[in-house]
């Protein structure tokens, strides 16, 4: 607790109790639990939990882990489905709103192939439309609806290509960039 508040004087920030957390490893006992408690006068968190739109979580994610992307591209999409959008505004969209939401997320860890999926399914859907509830023939297949406009595409990025991209991208940083992170890989 004395280094909490020594931070609190040196940074003259404060710390929110009621939002702070405490982790320890799965090996940690009980008893050192119930003693971090009111030493550090916070509870105990959770794993998986989201810290700045990122998710933490011990390994890999699942697709558990990425309910909140998916929700928020729920969220977005009923919205717009009560708009009447011709389709080069659902076009736009698809390109500049949807496809940068999992970004943040992409470039710190990997999504699931399932979620990439589902998230392309949802857009493809949106890009066609909808009658009478059930989603309208897709003229074109995702594939094509991605490429370049100048090869006969739309131009919508790809989800798996950018997380190849953003994973050779933080690869490169490890072995290039000299920090204490990239040490320890």
């Amino acid at each position: 607790m004395s280094i909490l508040k020594e931070y609190i004087a040196v940074s003259g920030q404060d710390i929110n109790w009621n939002k702070s957390r405490f982790f320890m490893g799965s090996k940690a006992s009980l008893s050192h639990r119930e003693i971090a408690k009111p030493a550090l006068n916070m509870q105990e968190g959770k794993l998986p939990f989201t810290y700045l739109g990122g998710i933490i979580t011990k390994g890999k994610l699942h697709k558990e882990d990425c309910q909140p992307i998916i929700n928020h591209f729920d969220k977005l999409l009923s919205a717009w489905y009560s708009k009447v959008l011709n389709p080069m505004g659902r076009l736009i969209l698809i390109k500049h709103v949807l496809s940068s939401i999992p970004l943040h997320h992409m470039a710190i860890s990997e999504l699931p192939k399932s979620v990439t999926h589902l998230l392309h399914t949802k857009m493809s859907n949106f890009l066609w439309g909808f009658r009478e509830g059930k989603p309208k023939h897709h003229w074109s297949s995702w594939d094509t609806i991605c490429r370049p406009s100048q090869e006969g595409g739309l131009g919508i990025r790809d989800l798996n290509d950018v997380q190849k991209a953003l994973s050779l991208k933080l690869l490169w940083k490890v072995m290039n960039v000299d920090n204490l992170w990239s040490s320890y890989c």
